[in-house]
């Protein structure tokens, strides 16, 4: 299992559309992993991430940063979220909803989209590996050194994330040739890829520690109307004051 701490809102936005948003690297809370740009050429437009733990403990820091203060809720999934397919001998995630006209989804790295945070010193080091120059003297990125380094000052987050990688489209519907030195991107900010039907309807919930007994009564008829039951766990915080 894996598990996502978020708002009650954002449960109901995964609940109903059955998805998982992924957002750009750069639009994530760690300003290091903005920060690998060489020449102009900024790897995080081209990545986009989904950030879950491990970790089956609950983690207050993750209560208080991601799940609305302790206010929210934890779900947690089978790390097979998602569907795969396989082309031409890669493997490709099923298709976000709906598929922007203005990327591609590249092949994955690995047979899983899912891979652990690598803590280190210091992020921007790994810069040098990303950037590479090849024979023909167009640019390319190692994309296996873009979004899974963070810093270790955030590693009681103990974290995995699902990673996205893609190329833009232009108005031919092709990947434009040296698309990387020319430093062309897409606007697209967030991606939403459809959970698979079998993981959705074992999803676990565990509510947050805080909540009120409005937000008690909004979450159990949110759930009961998405996934037809009410096995809400209360959270093993619940009697501690996080404030």
């Amino acid at each position: 299992m894996i598990y996502h701490y978020t708002s009650i809102k954002s449960l109901a936005m995964i609940l109903s559309s059955k998805s998982i948003r992924f957002t750009r690297l750069d639009f994530v809370d760690d300003p290091e992993e903005r920060c690998f740009v060489q020449d102009g050429i900024d790897p995080s437009k081209y990545v986009f991430v989904s950030c879950w733990t491990h970790n089956q403990q609950e983690n207050m820091p993750q209560w208080r940063l991601y799940g609305d203060n302790g206010h929210g809720i934890r779900i947690g999934l089978d790390d097979d979220v998602f569907g795969i397919v396989q082309q031409n001998g890669h493997n490709y995630l099923v298709n976000p909803i709906p598929y922007p006209d203005s990327l591609f989804i590249l092949p994955l790295l690995n047979d899983s989209p899912l891979v652990n945070v690598e803590y280190v010193e210091s992020p921007l080091k790994k810069k040098t590996d990303i950037f590479i120059t090849l024979e023909n003297g167009e640019k390319a990125l190692d994309f296996s050194k873009v979004g899974f380094f963070k810093n270790k000052d955030w590693a009681f987050l103990s974290e995995c994330r699902f990673v996205a990688y893609t190329a833009p489209r232009n108005k031919k519907g092709n990947i434009p040739n040296n698309y990387i030195g020319e430093r062309i991107y897409h606007s697209t900010t967030f991606l939403d890829f459809p959970i698979r039907n079998e993981v959705f309807e074992r999803m676990e919930i565990v509510a947050g520690p805080n909540l009120t007994k409005e937000e008690d009564v909004i979450l159990h008829a949110i759930v009961s109307k998405h996934l037809g039951r009410d096995d809400i766990t209360q959270s093993s915080f619940a009697e501690i004051d996080m404030i």
